[in-house]
């Protein structure tokens, strides 16, 4: 029940069931959570639709890092864009063809280093087998220098 005072000093009476007033509430009521419960469940949809868009390329680029850890440089980062993910991604591709052909690099000079140890070796081994015949041929000439020389005039 309303009561009040008009303006020109009457009173006024206002009445309404209350049964109305409640189930208006109750359908208000429950409105609110029908449409709070949709708008949360959507809204979680987004944030795991956003957080998948956002952990794809970081899980991505983790993979083609471990890889370059390993030394397999046969992947590459594919994603596109102006951010900073996509920044990342394309240094760790110039980073893994550097690293490639500085490897390549090192392999073959490696390889060139081996064949001239094993070319020294060979020459070493062949200087040590001639050695001891020039050392018995310089020995056989000082022996030769040092004898007396016999002459052939009979004594």
């Amino acid at each position: 029940t309303l009561v009040g005072r008009l303006a020109n000093g009457n009173s006024l009476y206002l009445r309404t069931p209350v049964a109305a007033i409640e189930d208006s509430v109750d359908v208000t009521n429950q409105f609110l959570l029908l449409s709070g419960g949709v708008t949360l469940a959507l809204g979680i949809l987004v944030a795991i639709l956003l957080s998948r868009s956002f952990t794809r390329p970081i899980r991505e680029l983790s993979h083609i890092a471990d890889n370059v850890a390993r030394l397999d440089f046969s992947e590459r980062y594919m994603g596109k864009g102006t951010d900073e993910l996509s920044n990342l991604g394309q240094n760790i591709n110039t980073m893994s063809a550097e690293l490639q052909g500085t490897i390549s690099n090192l392999k073959t000079a490696n390889a060139h280093l081996m064949s001239d140890v094993e070319q020294k070796t060979r020459q070493n081994q062949a200087h040590q087998a001639f050695t001891p015949s020039i050392k018995s041929a310089k020995a056989s000439i000082i022996s030769a220098r040092l004898l007396p020389k016999r002459s052939n005039a009979p004594a």
